[in-house]
């Protein structure tokens, strides 16, 4: 049986998920074809022991292009903002995180003539523009900065929490700039519900438009006919015939599903490519803990910890939940990480081993399918969302396009594919308005 639609969207994660939405808002006929048995894909956030886990620590960002293009289709995106006070970890110790003028002044973390310097950059910073720093790496320009010890290592901590990425030799200095400038003003919220109420939102308004969702349905291939249509074809032989095509998948699950000259310039865009990962511990607890923090960063170490239910409705009242999480460098294993997580957690939250009720140790996850490399000038030196070489066949992720990173790039690059798609053409980028 072939079916025949405007846009095929093959992968339906959030990406997937809110370009059918936005296209489907357009008037155009949509089919998401998700491979699992349910849309969502990393998005999606279990149910344990009355508490809801998300897949990680997530953070949406206040002023990011997802959460215009999410407050577009009409999602509350309620919950609140995590306080900016904390402490960090440094050398197995607990000190005030410099985060303001007070703790600034009474932190032993930094010595006298480091906290001077960290007040001059913590202001300066928030009207510094980046631009022109794409092909520079965050190292190199904190070369040139030549800043005291304590300060870079504060630098360098807030650009991993802000981008979960932990290779400033190798990311662009404008990309890890531009995304801390938006985590330290406005901030992030953390969702109620989880990031659970995102997809179940998305997929909500794509359905009400008049897309329709197809799950367990894996994509074999996508070519063009003879005739100027795209054929999508699963593993048993089903085929789904569309005007156009977004892909919404990973870097290499695209490049399989493709040939010829889409294949290559594919190959191409991503052949270099760097993915951004995490060790990452979910537990729900029983309340009694005693925390001396609700957050708590690692200086010396890419560490992070946070009690996620402080700031949102994440559980029944009865239960915390507390993301833990390591960034890791390129190539590092995250199989040694637990060890550093109990440490952490014994030096920040009192009696947290008796009352675990849920755990989930992922010592290797996917944050984000490619780095932006400052060997490839950055956000700008991403693929997409069109390709070149295939009229009508577009890609979306937090891989693709030159704005935000995360959830950022995924959402800012379904909706400029949609519009790309809309207009007709498939050779310029533009940003999310």
């Amino acid at each position: 049986m072939t079916q025949f639609v405007d846009v095929a969207v093959v992968g339906g994660g959030l990406t997937g998920l809110t370009a059918a939405a936005l296209a489907a808002r357009r008037g155009l006929s949509c089919v998401v074809l998700e491979r699992s048995a349910e849309a969502g894909g990393r998005a999606r956030s279990q149910h344990e022991a009355g508490a809801v886990l998300n897949l990680g620590p997530h953070a949406l960002y206040l002023e990011g292009p997802a959460h215009r293009v999410l407050r577009s289709l009409g999602l509350p995106l309620k919950g609140r903002s995590p306080q900016s006070s904390g402490l960090a970890w440094n050398a197995g110790t607990l000190h005030h995180l410099p985060a303001g003028p007070v703790t600034l002044a009474v932190t032993c973390l930094l010595t006298a003539r480091e906290k001077l310097e960290t007040a001059k950059w913590l202001t300066r910073i928030q009207r510094f523009d980046a631009s022109a720093l794409a092909h520079v790496s965050l190292a190199q320009w904190l070369d040139g900065l030549a800043l005291q010890p304590g300060t870079r290592a504060l630098v360098e901590l807030l650009v991993r929490v802000s981008s979960y990425a932990h290779a400033p030799h190798l990311i662009s200095a404008q990309a890890a700039l531009t995304q801390m400038q938006r985590g330290l003003k406005p901030g992030v919220r953390y969702l109620d519900g989880g990031w659970q109420t995102l997809v179940d939102g998305v997929r909500r308004a794509a359905l009400e438009s008049g897309a329709k969702l197809r799950v367990g349905w894996r994509a074999q291939s996508i070519r063009e006919s003879e005739h100027g249509v795209w054929r999508v074809c699963s593993h048993h032989g089903e085929v789904v015939e569309a005007g156009q095509v977004i892909i919404a998948s990973s870097p290499g699950e695209a490049v399989n599903l493709l040939e010829g000259a889409a294949r290559h310039e594919l190959e191409t865009a991503t052949a270099d490519r760097v993915a951004v990962q995490a060790a990452c511990l979910n537990l729900a607890l029983t309340k009694g803990t005693r925390w001396r923090s609700t957050l708590a960063l690692g200086l010396d170490e890419p560490l992070y910890l946070s009690l996620h239910s402080a700031s949102a409705h994440l559980s029944d009242g009865a239960v915390d939940v507390v993301h833990v999480a390591q960034y890791l460098a390129p190539g590092e294993s995250g199989a040694g990480a637990r060890q550093r997580f109990d440490a952490l957690l014994d030096a920040v939250a009192q009696g947290w081993r008796s009352r675990v009720v849920a755990e989930r140790f992922m010592p290797n996850l996917t944050v984000a399918h490619a780095l932006p490399l400052a060997s490839r000038g950055g956000l700008a030196g991403r693929p997409g969302p069109a390709l070149k070489s295939a009229r009508g066949l577009f890609i979306a992720g937090d891989w693709v396009g030159s704005d935000g990173l995360l959830l950022d790039g995924c959402l800012a690059s379904a909706a400029a594919a949609v519009e790309l798609l809309v207009k007709g053409t498939h050779i310029s980028y533009e940003k999310v308005a």
